[in-house]
């Protein structure tokens, strides 16, 4: 610690900046309906252990607008649990810590924003809006989370410029208002050289989240960690060599990222079920983190001069403490590896948690039901249950679940309160 103190003031001395590492945490609004020990909701949340707080997901509108996509959980009115205000409001807790709104996500795809952002109109509607948003609802950033500019139905020949003048738009108007700017981005290689200029793309940002998960999972032929930190000596392929942390984070440095601006990504979960107590259970193989390899990636960071991490996400973490090591087990381990901190916190009781049972339907999610072609592009209720909707992309149905209790609104385009919604 007294080596610590003493280079922080060498460094001050010679007028150096002193950058303390981000932990950018996401908290995935959704596990507030999780039934049993996985409800998680902003009472939940410890403000201490992350340094910025990402609210997900807002949608984006065909006009450039910014979409509620859960009225009831987020908002006050009509008797809504005012998620965002409360989220907003642990600030008061840690005066230090900042809020972001998360605008997009895999679910919003990329098919709107393609088509927002490569009209000059609606992109400027969108950044307008962005600004708007903010102020009203007490954020200190957006965080743009496209996944992914020229893939999943984008425009393959213009996203990627277009992308880079929606940033660009975006830091001249929210920066001077004192916004921050950030992003969610595609990590490997083969991907993110389609949908992003990086060198560009680093200009305009306060900071992107590499997102270095997802790696590998149930979709591939043989078994892999979810997030590995570099290649197995199995791995030949060139598509292998670059499912990696240490190969994206790389590409990314080459391409002209700038190092004090990217943030690892690192999942606190894994691809399987109560990995505390069954780690191999008949044909079934799980891939995570534990504290020691958060603390490998942690030095990966300092040793690369990287800005931080960002963490997906924070109510997958093991926030009740079941696996014998203490709440927020990876979160406290980021905290001593990368900003020294070792604190305790406590969470209120789930039991103070707000929960209307009158909003409860069933634990069972409803079937996937017959719905009418994909004539054309864009969302629809289901016939059949007004809680089912679909989104059609290029004649390809893609079928969602609103929240229990919830029914999806086509006037929004959002789940809505049933009592506002003729269904």
């Amino acid at each position: 610690m007294k080596t610590l103190v003493f280079l922080c003031v060498a460094l001050s001395i010679l007028g150096l900046a002193v950058t303390e590492k981000k932990i950018v945490c996401y908290h995935g609004t959704w596990s507030y309906y999780r039934q049993g020990n996985g409800k998680f909701g902003v009472a939940q949340i410890d403000p201490f252990l992350c340094t910025h707080l990402v609210y997900t997901f807002f949608g984006i509108s065909s006009e450039g607008g910014i979409r509620i996509l859960d009225p009831y959980l987020d908002l006050d009115e009509n008797y809504g649990l005012g998620n965002i205000r409360k989220f907003n409001e642990l600030k008061k807790v840690n005066p230090k810590l900042k809020t972001i709104a998360g605008v997009g996500g895999w679910n919003e795809g990329s098919v709107t924003f393609s088509q927002v952002v490569n009209d000059p109109r609606k992109r400027q509607n969108f950044v307008k809006n962005s600004l708007e948003f903010l102020k009203k609802y007490n954020f200190n950033g957006l965080d743009v989370d496209w996944e992914y500019p020229a893939q999943r139905g984008g425009n393959q020949e213009k996203d990627k410029e277009a992308y880079t003048l929606l940033l660009k738009e975006l830091s001249e108007f929210l920066h001077p208002k004192g916004y921050s700017l950030s992003a969610a981005v595609a990590s490997a290689e083969f991907s993110a050289k389609i949908s992003y200029n990086i060198a560009e793309v680093s200009k305009y940002l306060d900071f992107i989240g590499v997102m270095t998960y997802d790696l590998h999972g149930s979709w591939d032929p043989k078994i892999g960690n979810n997030a590995p930190l570099y290649a197995g000596s199995w791995e030949q392929t060139e598509l292998e060599k670059q499912l990696n942390v240490d190969a994206a984070i790389k590409y990314w440095l080459s391409n002209g990222g700038a190092p004090e601006k990217l943030l690892l990504g690192v999942p606190l979960y894994g691809r399987g079920f109560a990995i505390c107590s069954v780690l191999h259970k008949d044909d079934q193989w799980i891939g995570f983190d534990d504290e020691k390899s958060i603390k490998f990636k942690s030095n990966y960071v300092n040793s690369h001069n990287l800005g931080g991490v960002i963490v997906w996400s924070i109510e997958t973490d093991d926030f009740r403490g079941f696996c014998g090591r203490g709440t927020f087990p990876l979160l406290k381990e980021l905290n001593a590896s990368l900003l020294g901190n070792n604190h305790t916190w406590t969470p209120p009781s789930t039991s103070t948690t707000e929960w209307n049972p009158n909003l409860t339907s069933t634990t069972k999610p409803p079937p996937i039901l017959p719905s009418p072609e994909c004539t054309e592009d864009g969302y629809f209720r289901d016939p059949n249950d007004c809680s089912v909707f679909h989104q059609c992309i290029n004649g390809t149905q893609y079928t969602f679940f609103c929240p229990h209790g919830l029914v999806f609104d086509p006037a929004i385009i959002a789940c809505n309160w049933p009592h506002l919604v003729q269904c």
